[in-house]
């Protein structure tokens, strides 16, 4: 980024900084004002009421009088409270537009440095929790509770046991819809509608060869105890939510037929009776709208602050990035007259020989239903041959246990399954043990040309994935940011005919980034034979050597 742009949204930042701090100031300042006029009207109105109704000596005019003159005073009041709120939002806005104008050139310097980029998105995020918060906070918790409670401060001037009663009522309320707000905070509810899903998934015999692959078992075991566990959850956040309201809708009721009662009696004027009906939702409206707007510039102060902490953040991605080297142990893998047989089937390989050596691509083509996928499950291990030997070795020439290849070997497979999991989880599903490394998440979907996904999803990695959010291409891509999320040594691409087909660009970019790796691709498309170093045709079960 330019000097000159960096010096332009310092200044910017600043700016906005310092407007929104007064516009916050001045709309504190107005809350208090704002309680004191609003106390004065409902007293005020209490005295007009009762002026009327018991011929009181002082003159309705005086009060008529006095209402309209506070009420100016208010008037005047929303006006300075509306001017805070433009200062507030202008000095944003324009802060983004500016922002935008200046991003315009930012393009190759964040792809750069994807994690800067992400970052960045941390920023709009930080910002939509603290909005959802804000949300919870003023319609699941203020609203019902503090209708109540600001009823019975009204109330302790004129009949202390309503108020007492509105009291407890308002407490309560608040004490299970705060409880209600931690779980809510605490559940990943997202999870709970895709529980189902993932049972299905699970059950298709495709999947669990895939689990299999990648051992992830215990994972996807836990994951199922959780969808277990958050439905119950969710259960008792919504019942604590219904006993804050009934609570709070109960305590409004008996104070009123409290009131009511000592009105019959004579005990209490009308005119209070009258006026508490008005004060909770005048007072109470009025709190909200000043809260909601000092909410409203922390928002924008925290969106700030994490933009100015993003355009100040030193370029150690990439470093670290080109810090981190493929594992140079190496694999490659012999089979010797391998032959392979489905239950109640004929023969699909048969006497099959191959020797691909540590660092090459090799291409092996045929058609649909030649035994591609098969032979492919058999390298990985899934599958065990009726006849002949597979071995596997390492750099030096040493032989490995299956087992032990198997940890040295990842795949995308032809019918590899998109799981409704978080995108996290889709793309660590090849290395469980490194689900928090968000670099390696970062690169991973670089290098497939999937940061995309990402960005649509506010750079939120644990945003839950459904069928329909993605394209089958960028299912593809995930499986594919899986495979190279696993940093492995040999890497098997099974049926690569949608991107051969359509983007053999993209394919070549790929082939480039498993440079030092061992790679074998399987297609029916021949125009990937141009990436290999070596080209086999399967044909009725038999491998031959492409001329």
């Amino acid at each position: 980024m330019r000097k000159k742009d960096q010096r332009k949204i310092g200044y910017l930042l600043k700016e906005a900084s310092q407007t929104s701090k007064k516009g916050t100031n001045l709309i504190l300042v107005v809350i208090f004002i704002e309680g004191l006029l609003s106390a004065s009207l409902i007293l005020i109105s209490q005295g007009f009421i009762d002026s009327i109704i018991m011929l009181e000596t002082r003159e309705p005019v005086f009060w008529i009088s006095l209402f309209l003159l506070i009420k100016v005073v208010q008037l005047i009041g929303y006006f300075i409270l509306e001017q805070a709120r433009i200062i507030n939002d202008n000095s944003a806005f324009r802060l983004s537009q500016e922002i935008m104008g200046i991003a315009s050139s930012l393009p190759f310097y964040l792809l750069e440095e994807p994690s800067t980029k992400l970052k960045y998105q941390r920023a709009n995020l930080a910002q939509e929790r603290l909005k959802n918060y804000r949300e919870l906070l003023f319609y699941e918790l203020l609203m019902p509770g503090s209708k109540a409670f600001f009823m019975g401060l009204v109330l302790l001037f004129f009949n202390p046991l309503a108020a007492i009663v509105l009291f407890l009522g308002a407490l309560f309320s608040w004490q299970k819809k705060s409880t209600s707000l931690d779980e809510t905070t605490n559940i990943k509810t997202s999870f709970v509608n895709d529980k189902n899903s993932l049972a299905q998934a699970l059950a298709k015999a495709e999947a669990l060869l895939e689990i299999k692959f990648f051992s992830s078992q215990d994972f996807i075991g836990q994951k199922e105890q959780e969808l277990l566990e958050i439905e119950p959850r969710k259960k008792d956040q919504k019942v604590l939510i219904s006993q804050g309201s009934i609570l709070a809708i109960i305590s409004y009721l008996i104070a009123l037929a409290l009131l009511g009662y000592f009105v019959l009696k004579g005990e209490t004027p009308l005119g209070s009776f009258v006026v508490v009906l008005l004060w909770g939702s005048v007072f109470q409206r009025n709190l909200q709208q000043s809260l909601y707007s000092y909410f409203k510039i922390v928002e924008d102060e925290t969106f700030q602050t994490d933009i100015n902490s993003f355009l100040s953040f030193k370029r150690q991605i990439k470093k670290r990035l080109e810090a981190s080297k493929p594992n140079e142990s190496g694999l490659f893998v012999e089979l010797l007259n391998v032959s392979f047989t489905y239950p109640d089937s004929n023969k699909v390989l048969r006497d099959l020989s191959l020797k691909v050596s540590q660092g090459e691509k090799v291409a092996i083509l045929g058609a649909k239903g030649s035994g591609k996928s098969t032979l492919a499950k058999l390298i990985l291990g899934l599958y065990n041959p009726d006849c002949g030997v597979i071995g596997y070795f390492d750099g030096s020439g040493k032989t490995l246990k299956s087992e032990l290849a198997r940890n040295k070997m990842t795949a995308v497979f032809e019918d590899h399954i998109n799981y409704q999991l978080t995108l996290r989880e889709n793309i660590a599903f090849g290395d469980i043990a490194r689900i928090n490394d968000e670099l390696g998440l970062a690169k991973a979907l670089v290098n497939v040309s999937a940061l995309d996904i990402l960005e649509r999803k506010d750079g939120n990695w644990d945003s839950q994935l459904k069928e329909t959010d993605l394209t089958s291409e960028e299912w593809l891509k995930l499986a594919l940011a899986r495979a190279l999320f696993s940093e492995r040594d040999l890497i098997i691409l099974d049926e690569l005919s949608i991107y051969a087909k359509e983007d053999l660009i993209y394919l070549q970019n790929l082939i480039q980034l498993c440079e030092g790796k061992t790679v074998i691709m399987f297609s029916e498309n021949k125009d990937i034979a141009r990436f290999a170093n070596s080209v086999y045709l399967l044909e009725k079960g038999r491998l031959s050597l492409a001329e």
